[in-house]
């Protein structure tokens, strides 16, 4: 019994190596092909279509040659960084046997490239703030080494929480070596209270404030006597007892002269 379940055990295990050396096979193979389609796309002058197959194929297998291919596509369309790093990487695989075939093409390729790089050296502060060359994140503060990037106008941007972004366009030509320093100024990022209306402090003690007394006949508004109609009223009635005595005396001078009697 013993013995029947060693065999069975050593069966799984010789399956399992056989299911590991398949699966390693199919893969270069695989690549291979994919390899094969994307230079036929090269020739027609898909270099897009072929940068999209061959980071394809860097999902299921990457050997040097790989590497080598996807930096001849991103040459091809001035893609300047990624292809001197997938260019250097394919170069530093010196054993295999591709690469020695084809080293003088690489290193050719490879030395096109870098004509179209400068260097970029940014130090500064504070510690890890994020640095972004053309709004891709390249690493943070302080860098491990100088930045390659494209010969042209590049914007170059620094960002910490709590600091205020710096943003800075620069001109770099062929070959250059540039140096950036860049120092972050802190920012109070801290919500500042909303006003509210004044109050009043209230004094202990002090007697509460005096209330005025609306006179007796005075609307909420004031007094009577201040109102126009009531003035209107008035002139009309004194204008009308001046009416009144004038009418009387012209009567009366009127009896005396013709002697009127009154019965």
């Amino acid at each position: 019994m013993a013995g029947k379940k060693l065999s069975v055990a050593i069966g799984a295990v010789v399956l399992l190596l056989v299911s590991a050396a398949r699966g390693q096979g199919d893969a270069p193979t695989e690549v291979d092909a994919i390899i094969k389609r994307a230079v036929e796309l090269r020739r027609q002058g898909k270099d897009r279509e072929a940068l999209a197959e061959l980071q394809r194929a860097a999902g299921i297998g990457n050997p040097p040659k790989l590497s080598a291919q996807i930096g001849f596509a991103e040459q091809a369309l001035g893609l300047w960084v990624p292809a001197e790093k997938h260019l250097r990487d394919a170069l530093e695989q010196s054993g295999d046997a591709w690469i020695k075939k084809n080293r003088r093409t690489l290193e050719e390729s490879l030395a096109i490239v870098g004509g179209h790089l400068g260097t970029l050296d940014v130090w500064g502060e504070p510690a890890g703030a994020e640095v972004s060359i053309d709004g891709d994140r390249v690493g943070t503060l302080p860098l491990d080494a100088p930045l390659h990037v494209p010969a042209a106008t590049i914007e170059l941007t620094v960002r910490a929480n709590g600091f205020a972004t710096s943003t800075r366009k620069l001109e770099l030509s062929p070959g250059a070596n540039v140096r950036e320093h860049v120092v972050l100024r802190a920012v109070d990022v801290t919500p500042k209270p909303i006003a509210g209306p004044a109050v009043t402090p209230a004094v202990v003690g002090a007697p509460p404030p005096a209330v005025r007394a609306t006179p007796a006949g005075d609307d909420e508004h004031g007094s009577v006597f201040t109102r126009w109609w009531f003035w209107t009223i008035a002139a009309v009635v004194v204008a009308g007892g001046v009416t009144a005595a004038v009418l009387a005396t012209r009567k009366s001078a009127g009896c005396q002269a013709t002697t009127c009697s009154t019965f």
